[in-house]
């Protein structure tokens, strides 16, 4: 494994611990630190000042680096600063678009939010069936949170020295889909869930945890995702996904996409009703509905019965697509497929004709 991934799974593996557990992790392992290249005109007390916790932290860093004069650094030279010791200062993020009974809990406040506002560290979003909102981190990284979800926003910070921007989100039921873009260390990007933490530094994944059974999900589309419960801890790579529950983790493939067994038939009686071809391995299936491609504005969102079919309520006439994907019996949601579909109460003749 990479240095890099390995720094990055040792901050899973601490911030799912149990604060006891955390204590021996980071009495065991050696403290993550942020390369420094001396400038002229530095002193580790200005250092200090602009970008650390505390001014007095300047002796940590002049200790391990045997620094002999604070006041005095050769130019060019390089020091390792713990990243602990790191300012971090609070970052923002924004509502990108939201649709259905979305509400945002904020600074005491619950209430529907509205498209561009700001969202600020510890503030929790929430859906409906049906709902979905999209959030848009500072450095451009998209959070998804479809139906029946709710997520607090744990972390938004920006490191004072160079930028890089720290944000975690915490499922506390449901779902949340994450696009992120390349992260600068010592920044990152985390999704935490009462029994795991999914930790990357750009990828493209879904974290989902289920109460009931307090058992969490992680697929990984591109990239690769650290995950970690407890001690036990797995590497997820593209097109894998990671079960945990209990302290364990179970590192699995990802279904493939499933396909439905008549594609091209209009959608014409009440509701909408899809027929999925089995696949093995499945349990239940899913889909989300839209009337773009991409599926940015999607508003309805189904799961099947185990073995059934996807069924919808009535929707509107006219042209929507449909992202249908299986789970496993582990409740990991595998690869999607999407197909675009024609919903005509009358016959499709019926409503090239209106």
């Amino acid at each position: 494994m990479s240095n890099n991934w390995a720094s990055v799974l040792a901050a899973a593996v601490l911030l799912s611990a149990a604060p006891a557990a955390a204590q021996s992790t980071v009495s065991s392992r050696q403290a993550e630190t942020l390369d420094y290249v001396v400038r002229p005109g530095d002193t580790l007390i200005d250092l200090a000042s602009a970008y650390m916790n505390r001014p007095l932290d300047y002796r940590r860093v002049q200790r391990e680096n045997r620094v002999a004069n604070p006041r005095r650094l050769s130019i060019g030279r390089t020091l390792a600063l713990p990243v602990d010791l790191l300012r971090a200062d609070p970052d923002e993020a924004r509502i990108a678009g939201f649709r259905g009974a979305v509400s945002l809990n904020q600074d005491g406040v619950s209430g529907a939010p509205t498209s561009g506002q700001i969202v600020r560290e510890s503030a929790v979003l929430s859906t409906g069936a049906n709902a979905f909102v999209r959030l848009a981190l500072s450095d451009g990284s998209h959070v998804v949170v479809p139906s029946n979800s709710r997520v607090r926003v744990s972390r938004l910070r920006r490191y004072a020295i160079n930028g890089a921007v720290d944000h975690a989100l915490t499922v506390e039921t449901g779902r949340a889909e994450s696009r992120v873009t390349p992260r600068t260390r010592p920044g990152g990007f985390a999704i935490r869930t009462p029994v795991s933490v999914s930790a990357v530094r750009g990828t493209d994944f879904r974290v989902s945890f289920d109460e009931a059974s307090e058992r969490s999900a992680t697929e990984v589309l591109e990239g690769a995702v650290a995950v970690a419960s407890g001690e036990d801890e797995a590497l997820a790579a593209a097109n894998q996904g990671v079960s945990a529950a209990a302290g364990a983790v179970r590192l699995l493939p990802l279904l493939p996409a499933p396909a439905l067994a008549r594609p091209d038939a209009p959608q014409t009686q009440p509701q909408i009703v899809f027929e999925v071809q089995p696949l093995p391995g499945a349990e239940r299936y899913r889909g989300r509905i839209a009337q773009d491609a991409g599926l940015i504005e999607s508003f309805a969102e189904a799961d099947s019965a185990p073995g059934g079919p996807l069924v919808f309520g009535d929707m509107e006439e006219g042209a929507y697509f449909l992202r249908l994907t299986a789970l496993s019996p582990e409740g990991l949601e595998g690869k999607a497929t999407t197909y675009s579909f024609i919903r005509a109460r009358n016959g499709v003749g019926g409503l090239a004709s209106a």
